[in-house]
């Protein structure tokens, strides 16, 4: 008993002796860090292919390119929250923002600093940094069914767009950065042991499902029947129960979290056969259990069957 509890004390004990003003410099130097890597990574991307990773489209709707670039530049912030155990708080989700509009302006200044004219004489030679970005802003081309088309001033439109995606992209970080649950007692992230999805036609047999599965004992015939209901696969069932088991790496104590979605379709998502899952937060339980290994498994051991 006494090794264990010294080995609780010893994982808890780094993130204890970190000041909050440390940890919150950590986090907004590895997002930062991340942040300059993605815009030298596009601008390098551009410079030697042609193509520009932050403008790529799906259709001329679905700005996919800059959603990708905000998830690489906020990364950072989310990566180093987990592993400083510092909690989601306004102060990162501004630096996020503000992080993302650094990356947007790097990245132009970077092609404006490294973009030369036919003859090799430097963009930067002739024109301000503000004069560039308005040619070319002004000269983007749009194809559109393999025709090239000279955007205008629809191109600042175009780009205000994409810029929104890349900050929705450091949102959706912060988002599931803020969704991790965290031990109420010792104030640390927990991280997860398994997750598991089962889609159902109606809500009684989700009810069916869910009730009681966290005292069943894991050897019974009752809980491997369980664990198979449902189907893994979506197929064209409304209903999904999502099933995590969360570990606190401080006092070892579990998280049993489990939560039903209903699937939203819309046209295109049908004709793509990709779908919206959107969560019922009044169906949602999180319910704290001592560890339950024999239980982890048989959920493992069922996980290997589908």
């Amino acid at each position: 008993m006494c090794g264990r509890l010294r080995r609780r004390r010893d994982v808890a004990q780094p993130g204890g002796k970190m000041t909050s003003l440390t940890r919150n410099l950590i986090v907004a130097s590895s997002g930062l860090t991340t942040t300059v890597l993605t815009a030298i990574l596009v601008a390098a991307v551009e410079w030697l292919t042609g193509v520009n990773l932050f403008a790529l489209q799906i259709t001329f709707v679905i700005p996919f390119g800059a959603l990708l670039c905000g998830i690489a530049a906020s990364s950072g912030f989310f990566i180093a929250s987990l592993m400083l155990h510092s909690r989601a708080s306004l102060m990162v989700y501004a630096e996020m923002i503000g992080a993302a509009a650094a990356c947007i302006f790097l990245i132009f200044f970077l092609e404006y600093q490294f973009y030369t004219f036919d003859d090799g004489s430097r963009i930067a030679a002739a024109f301000s940094y503000f004069e560039f970005v308005s040619l070319y802003l002004s000269s983007l081309e749009l194809r559109i069914l393999g025709a090239h088309i000279e955007a205008g001033t629809i191109g600042y439109v175009l780009t205000a767009y994409q810029g929104l995606a890349f900050m929705l992209g450091g949102w959706m970080m912060f988002y599931r950065l803020e969704q991790t649950p965290a031990c109420t007692d010792c104030g640390l992230y927990r991280r997860q042991l398994i997750k598991r999805c089962r889609h159902f036609d109606t809500h009684e047999e989700i009810r069916d499902f869910r009730g009681g599965l966290t005292d069943l004992p894991a050897s019974s015939a009752d809980i491997a029947a369980r664990l198979e209901m449902g189907e893994f696969y979506e197929k064209s069932h409304p209903l999904e129960a999502r099933i995590s088991i969360f570990e606190c790496p401080g006092c070892q104590q579990w998280l049993w979290r489990d939560g039903v979605y209903e699937r939203e379709t819309s046209i295109a998502e049908t004709t793509s056969n990709m779908y919206h899952w959107e969560e019922k937060p009044d169906l949602r339980r999180d319910i704290s259990m001592r560890p339950r290994p024999d239980l982890l498994a048989a959920m493992k051991a069922q996980a290997a069957t589908d």
